[in-house]
Parts: structure tokens; sequence; C-alpha cells
């Protein structure tokens, strides 16, 4: 699996039923179907940070950071987040495989 696909598994694991919940609310979606297939690009935030981002056909988008300001290495420690395109709808850091 790519590092993207590791945070997505570990963001589940740790967060699983809230992510399911806002999905269902908004999109009548769950984490699965979401995340399926998604294809993650790196995006210049400004300020020399960087972070991957995945447009997903449900007009979502799913953002991860290594937690800092740079593209994530692993998935011990990242931000991920859930934003329609304007607004954050869902974020959480893990910091040494822990979700804070």
């Amino acid at each position: 699996m790519t590092v993207p696909e590791d945070i997505l598994c570990r963001a589940y694991e740790l967060a699983g039923d809230e992510q399911d919940t806002v999905l269902l609310d908004l999109r009548g979606i769950d984490w699965g179907t979401l995340t399926n297939d998604l294809e993650f690009y790196p995006s210049d935030t400004g300020g020399g940070m960087q972070m991957l981002v995945a447009d997903s056909e449900y007009d979502l988008q799913v953002l991860m950071t290594d937690g800092e300001a740079g593209v994530p290495t692993d998935a011990e420690d990242f931000w991920l987040a859930l934003s329609d395109g304007e607004d954050e709808l869902f974020s959480m850091v893990v910091r040494n495989g822990v979700l804070e």
C-alpha cells in the first residue's frame, strides 16, 4: 500500500464511526466508498508548505499532511481532513500513532 492508503486505513481504525457519520449525513456514503480509488497529488499551500490532496467524485476533497508543513511519509504522524472545497468538515491529528 502507498502512504496515503496507509493513512486512510489508520484514520478509519482511529475514527471510523465519526467519519462514517459525517459522510452519511453529507452524501449518504461511508468512508470506504469515499476513499475507494482516490488519487492523491501534492499541492503547495504557500509559505513552503505542501499537502496531499485527492478530489472525490462526491464533490469532497481529502487532504493530508505530515502534521506539520509537509507531505506525510508514514501513518504514524499525520493530519487528515475532509473538505467540501470551502469548509473543513472533519479533521484529525495523529502523533506517534495516537489520535490527539
